[in-house]
């Protein structure tokens, strides 16, 4: 079982990546990283100069990052939400909510006040939260899969852009692949389980898109 407070901590702690030499004369990088979080609050600001803090961030929504802010209201008012549920009050900075979101939800369920089942999607909540965040931070190839959501059965979402696929592939070069229902929200991460996938829809669907990824 994954504990909760080691996902919050990936939204809540500085991280390191470490990026291959370009050549065989350079070593490894090591690149030092703010919070996931902190990062998700630059990249609001990142189109009028200004940060999460002070009263203007809603007035300022049409010179903002309006895909950060969205993720950023939406990983607030979730994290308060499952805090109320525990019976704490959240923390005016997000970053703290969501730090006690961890600790305490891991209380809970070492003590069995919290189902298992309740702890682990909340744990897959707050992993989905990281998940959201990197995409906007590394933006990947996208390619939409033809084919039902083994999950809930859906093929086509309707969006504010209009209707889509609902399974859609990622594709980061040289890094990692996934694939996510945005009916449902299931995700496939990694080459297995996206074969699993591909494998699930060979009989019912042109899974052509997988397979331009690598996968099948």
């Amino acid at each position: 079982m994954t504990a909760l407070v080691d996902a919050c901590q990936a939204l809540t702690e500085p991280w390191a990546e470490i990026l291959p030499p370009d050549d065989d004369r350079q070593g490894y990088q090591v690149i030092e990283h703010k919070p996931r979080i902190l990062m998700l609050a630059d990249m609001i600001g990142s189109n009028s100069g200004r940060s999460t803090a002070g009263g203007s961030l809603a007035a300022e929504r049409n010179l903002i990052n309006s895909a950060a802010f969205d993720l950023w209201q939406k990983i607030d008012s979730q994290a308060k939400e499952a805090l109320n549920l525990m019976g704490r009050n959240p923390h005016r900075e997000l970053i703290d909510t969501l730090r006690l979101v961890g600790i305490e939800g891991d209380a809970l369920r070492a003590t069995n006040a919290m189902t298992e089942i309740a702890h682990s999607r909340l744990t897959g909540r707050v992993e989905k939260w990281r998940a959201d965040i990197e995409l906007l931070l590394d933006p990947p190839t996208k390619k939409e899969i033809i084919g039902a959501c083994p999950g809930c059965g859906e093929s086509r979402v309707y969006t504010p852009e209009g209707e889509m696929h609902a399974l859609i592939a990622y594709y980061w070069p040289g890094k990692d692949l996934a694939a996510d229902c945005h009916a449902c929200g299931e995700r496939w991460q990694g080459v297995d389980l996206l074969r699993a996938l591909g494998s699930h829809l060979g009989a019912e669907a042109d899974y052509v898109e997988l397979r331009a990824l690598g996968v099948g």
